[in-house]
This record gives C-alpha cells, structure tokens and sequence, in this order.
C-alpha cells in the first residue's frame, strides 16, 4: 500500500509539471500568436481624426533644390524618380528616361529612347541598376520586355525574358521579374540567376479576391532585397531571391474599394461615403504615401511603417483647397508634394505657389522644381 500511495504521488507530480508546461506553451503559443510578424497601417485613421499637419523638416533633411533643365529647353511634366546613382537621378517623365544632376537638375543625357524601333521602348514601367557593370534595366509594360542600357543611356539588349512586366536586380546579381498584369500569373513573380536561368517561382497573397495587377518597387532595404506591392493588393511584401513574406498590411477598416462591391453602380452611389476610390500608393522600407479619394473629398497621408503612425496628413474637397506638406528651406516656408521614395531619400514637387518663395531663378519654360531630402534614420 505505502508503495501503491508513493507511486500515485509521484505520479501526480509528473502530470502537473507535464501539465504545468503544456500550459505555459500554449500561453506562449497565444502571446506570440497575437504579435502579427509585419506591421499595420489603419488607413481609417486618417479618415476618422482631423487633418494632421507636418514639417517635413521633422523627418528628414534638406539636400538640394532644383528645376529640372535641359539646353535643349525640353518642357517635362509627370515626373517620377527611378533612382539614384551617386549625384545622377534617373527620371521617368512624359518625354522619356533621363539622367538628372541631383545637385544642378541640369539634363546629362536620355536613356534610350521612347519608340518601336530597335533599343526603344514605349512604356518604362520601372528601372533598376546592376551597379556592379554600370548598367541599367529598364521594363517596357507595354511591349513586356527587359531592355539593357549602360549608364551613358546606350541601348545594349534586350534580355532573354518574356511576358516581362516589372524587374529588379539583387546585389548578387539574381533578378526578380513580375509576370503579366493579367490572368493566373498576375499575382506571381520569377527568379532569375546571372544567366537569367529561372531559379524559382514565387506568390505574393492578398485579401482582396482576383487581383489584376503586380507592381514592383525597385527600391529596396539594403540591396539584398525589394518590395512589392499588387496594385489592387492590401499587402506590402519583402523579397529575397530565396523567399517573400509579407512586411506591412494597409487595413482599409469599415472602407471599401469600388471593385469589393463588384462594380455595382447603384451601390457605389447608395455608399458613396463608404468606398475609397484612386488610391495611389508609393513607398520604402521605412514610409509609406497614400492618397484616396472618399465621398468627395482628396486624402493625403504620410505614415512611418515600424510603428504604424500617421506621421501627417492633409484634405482637399475642392481643387481650390491649398494642400502640400510644409518644408523650410534656407529659413523660408513653402508647400511640397512628396512624389518618390529611395531607400535613404524622399523626392517633393515644389507647388506652383511656393515656387517663388524657395526658387526665385526659375526659368521661362518652367519646368517642375523637385527638392531632395535625405530621410532621417
């Protein structure tokens, strides 16, 4: 009996360890289970609070300020920074590719040509640089193709890809490449070594069903890897020639897209005040712009993606509205419009208003004033 009794006991004990630690795995389990591994912008945020003004001074540093120009008095509009080489931008305007002084904004020269003809392209959808051979890949959206430039602008070839929609180059020379906009590789991307021999195929996952289209953002953390994003897609991802996981989630809240209510236009009318509309988004690894469209009304929002904060904001319900960011340059005010991120810089347009106050030399054709800021780490 004592020996029935002393087993029993020990026995007891056992089990409520055994039970004691099951029981702090699964607390663990739970805890770690509510900590989401990438981050979170509420995007209702910026609707439901006031507008949140912000100095662009308090997030980053001034560089330069030019008006982009050329001998050749070319007049460019639409302008979007590709990327940066040393002091040389890469600027994706109406008028086609150029390399840009970031110091003077004078024109160096044109990468390629806008065309059907052999090296031309019609559409840059996006460029990333092989830093390593001083050359360029430039991807047509239209013609679906991979060009090659040096980075004196000369055409070298086009590489062997097809159905090629976006492209960017790791620092170990792999290139990731998104497929067609269209169909069941829209939400799909490859992986290509130095002799662009397909190492792997990936997938980027979205909440929102069919998405019709991917974009890639070729700017990236520390050129090992690089950002994607689908265009009707909630979910920023990071890539790496071995793997993708999702890095940040833009959560619209009790908001909706036009296409969630299956382009029914009677019930976009009746919930005019519910559905997001034009919604453009660029970004890096550390900020993210957003801009929508909501019951009549133009958002504009600055977030920080570590720790999900509305960094600044501004509204506009009618185009008589003023809007832009402030910046201080040389102790003087202005209004600005981010357009671009690189991994270390912002890009702003300066708006037509201010453009006196901080560039007074502006010239005859007025061309767009950018100014350049180095994003405080």
């Amino acid at each position: 009996r004592l020996i029935s009794l002393n087993y029993v006991t020990i026995t007891g004990r056992i089990m409520r360890k055994i039970c004691f630690v099951f029981v702090a795995l699964f607390a663990i389990a739970c805890s770690s289970g509510n900590q989401s591994p990438w981050s979170k912008i509420i995007l209702e945020k910026s609707i439901e609070e006031s507008p949140k003004p912000l100095s662009l001074n308090d997030i980053a540093y001034v560089v330069s300020i030019f008006e982009v120009n050329s001998c050749d008095s070319v007049l460019l509009s639409n302008i979007t920074v590709e990327g940066i080489q040393g002091d040389t931008l890469l600027l994706d305007t109406n008028r086609g590719l150029y390399a840009v002084s970031a110091k003077s904004g004078q024109i160096l020269h044109e990468i390629g040509h806008i065309g059907r003809g052999y090296g031309e392209y019609l559409w840059c959808n996006n460029v990333t640089l092989d830093r390593h051979f001083r050359t360029l890949y430039l991807s047509d959206g239209m013609t679906k193709r991979i060009l090659k430039y040096g980075y004196d602008g000369e055409f070298i070839c086009t590489e062997p890809v097809e159905d090629a929609y976006s492209v960017y180059e790791f620092s170990n020379g792999y290139k990731a490449v998104t497929n067609m906009e269209y169909g069941t590789r829209a939400s799909l991307f490859d992986i290509y070594d130095n002799n662009w021999v397909l190492k792997r195929t990936g997938s980027m996952k979205s909440v929102y069903p069919k998405p019709r289209m991917t974009y890639l953002n070729a700017f990236s953390n520390d050129e090992t890897e690089c950002l994607f994003k689908k265009m009707l897609g909630d979910t920023i991802y990071v890539v790496t020639p071995e793997s993708e996981e999702p890095y940040c989630v833009i959560d619209k809240g009790r908001y909706k897209a036009p296409y969630e209510f299956m382009c029914d236009l009677d019930l976009m009318y009746d919930n005019g005040d519910k559905y997001i509309m034009n919604e453009g988004v660029f970004y890096n690894s550390s900020h993210v712009c957003i801009d929508f469209a909501l019951d009549k009304k133009w958002y504009f929002t600055l977030w920080d993606i570590a720790s999900g904060e509305l960094l600044g904001s501004y509204i506009r319900t009618s185009l008589e509205d003023p809007y832009g960011f402030q910046v201080t340059v040389n102790d003087k005010t202005a209004n600005v419009e981010p357009i671009a991120f690189t991994h270390d810089y912002m890009f702003c347009r300066v708006l037509d208003d201010s453009v006196d106050a901080l560039f007074p030399n502006i010239s005859e054709i007025a061309n767009p004033v950018l100014l350049m800021m180095k994003l405080k780490k």
